[in-house]
């Protein structure tokens, strides 16, 4: 087995249950987090599918009281399939409105909330950021729970990965490479498919020489 295939193997970490939506993504699931049941204080926004996966996200409204801890609103619930314990970084793709709309609540399983906050940089506008969430899991199913902390809060989709050097660039979908293959061929450093009638012949050449030198 070659070390890319290792890596893919690797890299195919998390099983979604069937409830969740997931979204092609190059090294693990990701989850659209409109893909549970919402309740309320969280609303189900649209936007553009070039902004958000999936063209829609979650939010709380902007005018939302700060809970200084969780409380009975409806919580989000993910449940993803761990396959080793170990360290894990819970990704949540997520859009502060505001400096005090920029935090939320995690759990895993029945284990306490904590607060996560969302970078916000002021005098500029909000945009959809990446924030990570390392938490120690054991195998098995798991499920990660959020709940609201702040108004005017999105989230868009989440993804876990044991990768502690990956980091998750847009929503799933990475840009083209420059340079590519001709359509119905493989990627070839050094060789096409047009060229192995002329390095075959070569190598036969070759062979027939050596072999008339073997002879004589």
């Amino acid at each position: 087995m070659s070390p890319l295939q290792r890596g893919f193997i690797s890299f195919a970490l998390l099983a979604a249950s069937p409830a969740l939506h997931a979204t092609p993504f190059p090294v693990e699931a990701m989850f659209e987090a409109e893909s549970t049941a919402p309740g309320a204080p969280w609303g189900l926004e649209s936007q553009g599918g070039n902004v958000v996966s999936g063209g829609g996200y979650l939010s709380t409204p902007a005018d939302l009281a700060r809970a200084e801890s969780p409380g009975a609103a409806a919580q989000l619930s993910y449940r993803v399939t761990v396959p080793r314990d170990g360290n894990y970084t819970i990704w949540l793709r997520v859009l502060a409105s505001a400096a005090n709309a920029a935090s939320l609540y995690l759990a895993v399983d029945n284990g306490a909330y904590a607060s996560a906050s969302v970078p916000f940089t002021a005098g500029q506008p909000p945009k959809w950021t990446w924030l990570p969430v390392t938490r120690w899991l054991a195998a098995g199913e798991r499920e990660l729970k959020l709940q609201y902390r702040e108004g005017g809060l999105g989230i868009d989709c989440l993804l876990v990965t044991a990768l502690a050097d990956f980091v998750p660039q847009g929503y799933g979908v990475y840009p083209l490479p420059t340079v590519l293959p001709p359509a119905g061929e493989h990627p070839r450093v050094f060789a096409r498919v047009g060229d192995l009638a002329a390095i075959r012949s070569r190598f036969e050449s070759a062979r027939r020489k050596w072999c008339s030198i073997a002879l004589s």
